[in-house]
């Protein structure tokens, strides 16, 4: 789950901190030398991004408030990561170094989301890596070792699309291993059913605890959550539901998590070192 640092109390900003840190950084790389940016000209980078990913067709409601954005850049001012430009009539802003830095660094770290999110990132990071990375040095008075060490690694889309495959191809180990364990649930479930004569018996129940691909068990143990279950859907659950959700949840995700994977992997092939 992501851990964002952009803000703090704003869950939807927070939920779309790809798109706008990206916006961010769009910003201030046009008008820097127009006397810096402001936040309408940061919603307009977050709405061509949102474009770019389709979510004008994908989520048609996604938008982003002005005083949403003015919280946030607020919040990297607090942070020394951005500077008010004095200006006549509206508020406009400077990324600092460590801000250009700080925002690019978390939109590599902080993107596992979903695929959609890797793809945008990985087109960021091969299309803007040097320019940010030489924004970066002249903003800054003096550069350290250790930035010098962080603006070697920063954007790295050979790095980063490694990640993304690993994380994929965790997330495809959950998937089979869901599909293995519902499997033994299934044919274990058929098996009591017709030693216990059809019933859903307190034995038949107490049977199954900690078995399937159920993994919220200290949370919720299994047992309660059957025991609170109508007859009814006791049944449909242990009958049905188990192999309705290999066929039409955990089998899809499996197939589409097994081809982003192949898909990351070729565009990691294509990736020229630098």
């Amino acid at each position: 789950m992501r851990n964002s640092t952009l803000v703090k109390r704003a869950g939807h900003v927070d939920a779309q901190a790809t798109p706008l840190r990206a916006a961010i950084l769009a910003a201030h790389g046009v008008y820097a030398k127009a006397g810096g940016f402001r936040a309408v000209d940061v919603r307009f980078f977050f709405r061509l991004f949102g474009n770019w990913l389709e979510y004008d067709v994908l989520r048609p409601s996604l938008d982003i408030e002005l005083t949403q954005l003015r919280r946030t850049l607020e919040t990297l001012e607090k942070s020394d990561h951005l500077r008010r430009v004095k200006a006549r009539r509206e508020k406009r802003f400077l990324l600092t170094a460590s801000g250009m830095l700080e925002l690019a660094e978390k939109l590599v770290e902080e993107c596992t989301v979903s695929y959609d999110e890797v793809l945008f990132v990985l087109l960021f990071a091969t299309s803007y890596r040097g320019i940010l990375r030489a924004r970066i040095v002249a903003s800054s008075a003096k550069i350290s070792q250790a930035t010098r060490r962080r603006l070697g690694a920063l954007l790295d889309p050979a790095r980063f699309v490694t990640r993304a495959v690993r994380h994929h191809e965790r997330l495809a180990a959950d998937l089979r291993d869901r599909l293995d364990a519902d499997r033994g649930l299934d044919e274990q479930v058929q098996k009591l059913l017709v030693a216990s004569a059809g019933e859903m018996t307190e034995q038949v129940v107490g049977t199954l605890v900690g078995v399937g691909g159920y993994q919220l068990e200290r949370v919720q143990p299994l047992k309660h959550l059957l025991e609170i279950l109508p007859d009814d859907l006791r049944r449909a659950e242990l009958t049905a539901g188990i192999a309705s959700r290999r066929r039409f949840l955990f089998e899809p995700l499996l197939v589409r998590t097994e081809q982003e994977i192949a898909s990351l992997k070729k565009l990691a092939s294509e990736i020229k070192p630098t």
